[in-house]
């Protein structure tokens, strides 16, 4: 009789041992093979350009065209980038090709860029992510109603549109780049699944919808919480995957102040690890981990654990 209890509790330490070693491994960033119950631990590093030189420049636009982004929207691009690389200098930038850097986060001289900006645009402070990942992929996205906004958050980029040299929006496309990247009310919850609700509901409210592409928007959602305020959820940071056969492109500005960024990665599960090494830095707070969506779905499991 003890022997047929026992079995089963050992069966059952082992599945839940195994289950920790797979949810272990896929926070880690790595690649958990089911066949053999292993962990594959994915290498600490990028491969990246910043778009300095042609070569690099040819290859991304390429790419960019191949994953169905218009000419005029990539041509547009590129001028983004020549402002950018021009004004800001090149000194710390990748100067040809694509690198391998042994970190998640490369590091650039931002003084050095900030100044440099600063003295060679005074009074334009230069395109951000959201900017960026918008006017690339416009022509994929439809937002129906646009009257469902709140932008609050949006001044600096709302300010940069209107300085810019270069006319980036229509009057009616800037109106669905503020209702596409609107505040989402949300609840004070470290739980994810609840967050990933509130914004399925509200783009549902607006009718934004995406167009079948081998180019998706990766859009990092921040929820934000201030003791006596109302909480909300935002995208603090997106750029666009382009899925080119053998391996992904995800191409991104990083800031207003800091550079373009091409970053090729095997998987999916590559591009998380980078994302959450930049962007799921706080610990002990009220809030919930960034979630991060490819288009309209989750990118990676929920969870409704905060570190």
């Amino acid at each position: 009789m003890k022997k047929n209890l026992l079995f089963p509790l050992i069966m059952g330490a082992i599945i839940v041992a195994g289950c920790d070693v797979k949810d272990h491994c896929l926070d880690q960033g790595g690649r958990y093979d089911y066949a053999t119950k292993t962990c594959e631990k994915s290498i600490p590093g990028l491969i990246y350009s910043n778009l300095v030189d042609q070569a690099s420049q040819a290859e991304v636009k390429t790419a960019l065209l191949q994953a169905g982004i218009a000419e005029e929207n990539v041509k547009k691009f590129f001028e983004q980038v020549a402002f950018f690389n021009q004004h800001a200098g090149t000194e710390s930038l990748v100067q040809s090709g694509f690198i391998y850097t042994g970190t998640l986060v490369p590091e650039y001289d931002l003084a050095t860029i900030i100044s440099n900006l600063e003295k060679n645009s005074p009074n334009f402070i230069g395109y951000n992510c959201r900017i960026t990942s918008f006017s690339l992929m416009r022509d994929l996205i439809t937002i129906a109603k646009l009257g469902l906004v709140n932008a609050s958050q949006l001044f600096m980029d709302q300010d940069a549109l209107k300085t810019s040299p270069q006319k980036v929006f229509s009057p009616e496309e800037q109106k669905q780049f503020e209702s596409f990247y609107s505040l989402v009310p949300t609840i004070t919850t470290k739980d994810q699944t609840v967050h990933f609700e509130k914004i399925k509901k509200s783009w549902s409210e607006k009718g934004i919808s995406f167009k079948h592409a081998q180019a998706s928007l990766i859009s990092v959602w921040m929820h934000s919480h201030f003791e006596g305020e109302e909480d909300f959820l935002f995208i603090g940071h997106i750029g666009v995957l382009l899925d080119i056969g053998k391996e992904l492109l995800f191409v991104e500005k990083l800031a207003f102040n800091e550079p373009y960024q091409a970053i090729k990665f095997a998987t999916r599960a590559d591009l998380i690890a980078y994302l959450k090494a930049k962007y799921d830095t706080e610990y002990n707070q009220p809030t919930a981990s960034p979630i991060v969506l490819e288009n309209d779905q989750p990118l990676g499991a929920l969870s409704s654990l905060k570190k």
